[in-house]
C-alpha cells in the first residue's frame, strides 16, 4: 500500500527538498484591528427602544413593515420628545 506524503515526492517524482527559512527576513507582526465606534442616530436609539413593543403588537409581521411603524411613530414624536434620544 503507498502512503502519499507531500514530503515524500516533489512534482517530479524525485525527492522533496527541505527549505531553510532566511534568518534575514523579519517576521510580519499582525496588527490588532480596532472596531469602529458607531454613534447610533436617535431614530435607531428610538428603533431598540421600540422594537419588542412593535414586534408584540405585529408578531407576523416582516422586519421592513416594523421598521416601517416604528419610523411612523418616530415621524409622530415632538421635537421635545425626540431631543430625550439625542
Amino acid at each position: 500500500m503507498f502512503v502519499y506524503n507531500k514530503m515524500s515526492l516533489s512534482q517530479d517524482g524525485g525527492a522533496a527538498k527541505k527549505t531553510k527559512s532566511n534568518p534575514k527576513k523579519e517576521k510580519k507582526v499582525k496588527k490588532v484591528k480596532k472596531e469602529k465606534e458607531t454613534v447610533l442616530t436617535g431614530f435607531f436609539l428610538f428603533k431598540k427602544e421600540q422594537w419588542d413593543s412593535v414586534k408584540k403588537m405585529m408578531p407576523t409581521a416582516a422586519v421592513t413593515a416594523l421598521t416601517k411603524k416604528i419610523g411612523e411613530m418616530w415621524r409622530d414624536l415632538t421635537d421635545s420628545e425626540k431631543k430625550k434620544y439625542k
